[in-house]
C-alpha cells in the first residue's frame, strides 16, 4: 500500500496527573500535569520532532493542552471537546476503594456499556462523540497521505483504536503515559481501516 493511499495517525495520552497517581476516576475534572512527569514525554518530544504532521488536535482539557504545548511548541494545535475523557459525574475524584459498595457502581462496573454513570455520561454518548469527531475530521478523502496527530486520554485513545481494528476490543488497548501510538488507515475504497498499529519508537523504549 502506497503511503498517498493511507492516513497515519498518532495518538497520544496527556501526561500523568496527580489523580492519575492516586488512581482516582478523571474525566472531565479540569486539572494540570505534574510538571516534572512531562520529563517522561523528552524522548517521545526527540522523535516527533523529525516528523512533519499536517495536523495536530487535542481534547480542550488543561492536562492535554500542556501536553500538546510541550511536545508542540507554537504549532497550530485544534482543540476539540469531543476529544474529551468520558465524564464520570459523581465518581469524579473517587477511588474504587470509595465506590465498591455503591450500588450504582457494582451495576456500571457488572455492565459498563449499558449502565449510567449518575450525572455522567453513558458509553453509546461517549463513544458517538468520538466517532464524530473521526468522521468529520480525520477519516476524509482529503486527508490520504497526511500525518495527523491527536493529544488526548487514556479512554478516548483506547475508544479510537478498538474502533478501527476489529482485532482489539476495548481494554486490549495498552495506553502509556510517555509513549505514542501510531495507526496506519487504509483509505482505498472508502473503507477507512487499521492496517498497521505499532508504538512510536523513541531511544527509551528501543532500549527497554
Amino acid at each position: 500500500m502506497e503511503y498517498s493511499d493511507s492516513i497515519h495517525i498518532y495518538l497520544i495520552r496527556h501526561g500523568m496527573t496527580k489523580y492519575n497517581t492516586e488512581k482516582k476516576y478523571l474525566g472531565h475534572t479540569d486539572i494540570p500535569v505534574i510538571q516534572e512527569k512531562l520529563r517522561d514525554y523528552n524522548q517521545l518530544h526527540e522523535t516527533l520532532n523529525r516528523i512533519k504532521f499536517d495536523a495536530v488536535y487535542c481534547s480542550d482539557l488543561l492536562r492535554c493542552r500542556q501536553t500538546a504545548s510541550f511536545l508542540f511548541g507554537k504549532e497550530s494545535i485544534i482543540f476539540d471537546q469531543r476529544l474529551r475523557e468520558m465524564h464520570f459525574g459523581d465518581w469524579e475524584g473517587k477511588t474504587y476503594e470509595q465506590l465498591k459498595y455503591e450500588p450504582a457502581y457494582c451495576k456500571w462496573l457488572s455492565d459498563w456499556e449499558t449502565e449510567c454513570i449518575p450525572n455522567g455520561e453513558n458509553w453509546e454518548r461517549f463513544k458517538s462523540r468520538i466517532q464524530q469527531f473521526l468522521h468529520e475530521g480525520i477519516l476524509l478523502e482529503e486527508n490520504r497521505g497526511k500525518t495527523i496527530t491527536i493529544v488526548s486520554h487514556g479512554g478516548v485513545i483506547r475508544q479510537i483504536v478498538s474502533g478501527l481494528n476489529d482485532e482489539l476490543a476495548f481494554w486490549d488497548v495498552n495506553v502509556k503515559f510517555g509513549e505514542a501510538i501510531v495507526l496506519v488507515i487504509n483509505t482505498t475504497g472508502g473503507d477507512f481501516k487499521c492496517t498497521s498499529l505499532s508504538v512510536v519508537p523513541t531511544a527509551e523504549n528501543a532500549n527497554s
